[in-house]
């Protein structure tokens, strides 16, 4: 079985979790897990956050994604539209393999928690040029699936009176909840396709 078919079965075969809306204000994000490239040397989308003060994840690596807005018909279409303001990917017109499952976004306190949905797309075997648009996203990476999985490249993060988890790529770190995402859609498909691919 190839990999991307076993990424597609392993989505397929299993139910997300899914939360229902929160009260909190922001309510819920979405982000796109954006794969392109061939069967055995799979990369993956991320985009550095561009740097503006107060944002919480200002000048952080992520997945494309961001806020859902009443003008979306869900969180999906959300996502879709992310991509395509952030780095000029159009998912509308590429595979679209599944959905992950949602989590609350932890905010310091006891109030309300926000949601995140996260979908797998397959964008094809040569993976689009990616536009930063230099407002919401600096820059713009299709990082392979084995460079994310190598143990040589896992790093600790300090942040506040912890010590964070995280994958260094050139002078970044993947760390907080878009390494959950990755870890969690690692948990799903990585039986599946295998420590190789």
């Amino acid at each position: 079985m190839s990999a991307l078919a076993a990424i597609e079965g392993a989505l397929r075969e299993r139910r997300p979790t899914l939360l229902p809306d929160s009260t909190h204000p922001r309510g819920r994000a979405a982000v796109a897990l954006v794969f392109g490239g061939h069967d055995h040397a799979l990369n993956l989308c991320f985009v550095k956050r561009a740097r503006r003060p107060g944002e919480r994840w200002s000048g952080d690596m992520a997945f494309p994604g961001g806020w859902v807005s009443p003008a979306d018909e869900g969180p999906r279409d959300a996502a879709v539209r992310e991509a395509r303001e952030e780095v000029g990917l159009d998912l509308g017109k590429v595979a679209y393999l599944g959905q992950l499952d949602d989590r609350r976004i932890r905010y310091a306190g006891n109030g309300p928690s926000p949601v995140l949905s996260s979908f797998v797309f397959f964008a094809g075997r040569t993976p689009p040029e990616l536009r930063p648009d230099g407002w919401e996203t600096e820059a713009a990476y299709w990082i392979s699936l084995a460079h994310l999985r190598r143990d040589a490249n896992r790093t600790i993060v300090p942040w506040d009176t912890r010590r964070m988890p995280g994958i260094r790529y050139l002078d970044q770190v993947i760390w907080g909840l878009t390494l959950w995402v990755f870890q969690s859609f690692e948990s799903v498909v990585r039986t599946r396709v295998g420590p190789d691919s």
